[in-house]
């Protein structure tokens, strides 16, 4: 068990449902997360453009990325092997898939031993769609509040999820919330 002040994971949010889905994970099992997307998710992160993402701003380096997050356990500059770094991205747009998953998109990054994929065939959306979930995709903060409410400390609704999300093999975002519910 880590220390609970200290943030041990960071997410990189594809786009807007992911934000929003792991801003739900972060408030409702009240854990020192951050979430990296740009402009909120409302512009995405390509898993094309996810290499030139993690080697630029605060991922440029080591040293830079514990400048922004002071929390983070490392030495010296170097981040300690015990925070992981969890890329959620959806898989419908890019010809790399096989890289991202076998993480040699990574293999030249400086944080690539912390780098642990998540994937959506094809989207965080259409996953809990196939779940049985009804997604407005005009209002996507509201249809995720659905999926996993306001509850502080609903640790039963994120085990619940973790369950529902374990029997779909287009996604291993399950892996992500069971990292969140041993955190």
């Amino acid at each position: 068990m880590s220390n609970p002040s200290y943030i041990n994971t960071i997410v990189i949010a594809h786009g807007k449902s992911e934000y929003i889905f792991c801003e739900s994970i972060r408030a409702n099992l009240r854990l020192p997360m951050k979430i990296f997307a740009r402009n909120k998710g409302h512009s995405s992160i390509q898993v094309d453009g996810l290499n030139r993402y993690l080697s630029t701003g605060y991922f440029s380096s080591h040293r830079t990325l514990c400048k922004a997050i002071p929390r983070m356990p490392h030495e010296k500059d170097i981040i300690n092997d015990s925070v992981v770094i969890f890329p959620i991205m959806d898989l419908d747009d890019t010809p790399q898939a096989k890289q991202y998953l076998d993480k040699t998109l990574f293999c030249n990054n400086c944080f690539k031993n912390l780098i642990w994929p998540i994937f959506n065939i094809s989207n965080l959306d259409d996953i809990l769609i196939q779940m049985g979930y009804e997604i407005d995709k005009n209002n996507k903060v509201r249809s995720y509040e659905k999926v996993f409410p306001a509850n502080n400390g609903d640790e039963e609704r994120a085990r619940e999820l973790l369950d529902q999300f374990k029997q779909n093999n287009n996604t291993n975002i399950d892996e992500f919330i069971e990292h969140c519910l041993n955190l």
